[in-house]
């Protein structure tokens, strides 16, 4: 399942954060959003959570994303979608 997390200010810390989670994947930082490829299920969502909020990471959305065949389709070409 794809996360999207919007923050407020730099999302940097959130990237780092995630690049060191060993469920997280091909994670992509922007202006107040990183998005990434989460390998865990459902359940290991809560305490992602609650380690980026005691990591002081202001979260502003918490995002589960589908990817639909256009999202697959820019992904492998590495293009961005809205």
């Amino acid at each position: 399942m794809r996360l999207s997390i919007q923050v407020t200010g730099d999302p940097e810390q959130l990237a780092s954060l995630l690049q060191d989670h060993a469920l997280a994947d091909d994670i992509i930082a922007d202006t107040n959003e990183v998005v990434c490829l989460w390998r865990g299920d459902r359940e290991t969502l809560p305490a992602l959570h609650r380690s980026l909020v005691e990591a002081n990471i202001l979260i502003v959305s918490f995002a589960v994303k589908s990817d639909n065949l256009e999202d697959i389709y820019m992904r492998i070409s590495k293009h961005r979608t809205a």
